[in-house]
């Protein structure tokens, strides 16, 4: 080993070549070193081994790198030594912690700031308000209930990761890292992850949500197709399904404005069609009722167009409540509203409302469900959908959290210590030993380059049976 080497694994690891890194014969040596590279580390590293650091002039991280008497099972040693030492600390303090964690009531960011908290209060406050009045009042009623949403939901993020963080590092097939490090918060065995603790993505959701309710369109029209006694194609689409429907409506309108005075073939029409009229009456009113008939027949299929049209779920949820004379307010965010009459409709406890918030459930339930059959999508879709400020394409371990009886409160499930415990430990207890299986490829399209990494997802469910 030497300073070639060291760079060129150091380099791997800056340019996010995991794959080329682990590959390398010293790839999990430079790795697990790397996780211990702070100076005062280090140097309690070289003393717990008695090695002589006092003279070195050159950096410590490549100097215990290059030494060939340092084992990879010496810096295991290490690790698992300091890490115990940070853990009882931790430990002492972790019922209280938990304790504290709970007695945030809702979880809400209170405005949206991104990953630049000043940058938004110049961009927003700072460069638009001109009045001393005015910015006083901002600072004291929407910029405050925003700070103070944002620094809670922030605390709440930091303290709940870490003690996620620890129920995987307290595990056998676990080695932890010592105190925060980039890119890595622990090695499964042997394999570096960075945990990333999550929900199922609302964009990916409202994708999926979209694709079920085409889908969903285009099998209503289908049946109503197939009911009209119309030829179509087991393979239509959605919009030939409409063209074909149109064009059976503009034959109604051909024969109405082709015999509206033959009152024969009018009540012929009818009978075929089962649209019911009394034959025993004026002429001139049979005549009115069926034509009528018809054109109330031919409006019927246009409304079922109309009614089984995909609806984003925001307009879905604003038309229920509507619908069931639930105030709509306009002065909320399209997410904090969605939430909003969500809740209404749950505390509607009418038939209508209760048969809708099932529906929702469930349509989330089966959307996640699929992707946990299927978790190679997901992870894909995480990679390459992460923040560009904060890309990296480092092995990470997604823990996907679901309450599945209300999905807004799945933030909740951060602070559920043992259930989460019990729910990772027996993932990690059936872990496969063959990093094969985690490999996975994904394309940023901000650089246009495909990375090469590994990653592995565990989904835990609240409510599941």
């Amino acid at each position: 080993m030497n300073n070639a080497k060291f760079n060129e694994l150091d380099k791997y690891f800056r340019e996010n070549k995991f794959e080329k890194l682990e590959s390398d014969t010293y790839g999990e040596r430079f790795l697990k070193l790397r996780t211990i590279s702070r100076s005062a580390e280090l140097k309690d590293f070289c003393e717990f081994h008695n090695i002589d650091h006092i003279n070195v002039n050159e950096n410590l991280f490549c100097f215990i790198f290059k030494k060939q008497d340092v084992s990879i099972a010496q810096v295991n040693e290490f690790i698992k030594t300091q890490y115990q030492r940070e853990r009882t600390v931790r430990q002492e303090n972790e019922a209280y912690l938990i304790d504290q964690l709970c007695r945030l009531p809702y979880f809400d960011w209170g405005g949206s700031f991104g990953n630049s908290l000043e940058k938004n209060i110049v961009d927003n406050y700072v460069k638009k308000i001109k009045s001393y009045q005015e910015i006083n009042d901002e600072v004291e009623g929407s910029l405050l209930v925003s700070l103070r949403g944002y620094t809670l939901n922030s605390w709440y993020n930091h303290w709940t990761s870490i003690i996620i963080e620890d129920i995987f590092k307290d595990h056998d097939k676990v080695l932890p890292t010592v105190g925060l490090v980039k890119k890595i918060d622990f090695f499964i065995n042997d394999t570096p992850f960075d945990l990333k603790v999550t929900y199922f993505p609302q964009e990916l959701m409202n994708v999926k949500l979209k694709a079920l309710g085409y889908a969903k369109e285009r099998q209503n029209l289908m049946a109503k197709c197939l009911e009209l006694g119309l030829a179509v194609d087991e393979d239509s689409e959605t919009n030939a399904l409409k063209s074909t429907l149109n064009g059976y409506q503009q034959i109604i309108t051909d024969f109405i404005k082709n015999n509206r005075t033959d009152i024969e073939a009018l009540k012929q029409k009818c009978t075929v069609l089962s649209i019911e009229f009394v034959e025993e009456q004026e002429e001139r009113k049979l005549k009115k009722q069926l034509l009528d008939g018809l054109r109330n027949y031919r409006e019927g299929i246009k409304t079922y167009i109309s009614s089984v049209r995909y609806q984003a779920e925001l307009t879905r949820i604003k038309n229920k409540c509507e619908e069931l004379n639930i105030v709509v307010p306009d002065d909320m965010s399209d997410k904090a509203l969605e939430q909003h009459l969500y809740n209404k409709l749950s505390e509607e406890n009418s038939d209508a409302a209760n048969e809708f918030v099932a529906e929702f459930k469930e349509l989330r339930r089966q959307i996640i469900n699929e992707a946990e059959q299927n978790p190679a999508e997901l992870k894909k879709w995480l990679y390459e959908n992460q923040g560009e400020a904060r890309f990296d394409a480092s092995n990470r371990f997604f823990l996907i959290l679901t309450d599945e009886n209300d999905i807004y409160d799945s933030w909740k499930l951060k602070r559920s210590i043992n259930f989460l415990r019990e729910k990772i430990n027996t993932h990690l207890n059936e872990i496969s030993n063959n990093s094969a299986d985690l490999e996975l490829d994904f394309f940023w399209k901000k650089d246009n380059k495909t990375y090469k990494c590994k990653s592995d997802i565990l989904f835990v469910k609240k409510g599941a049976e």
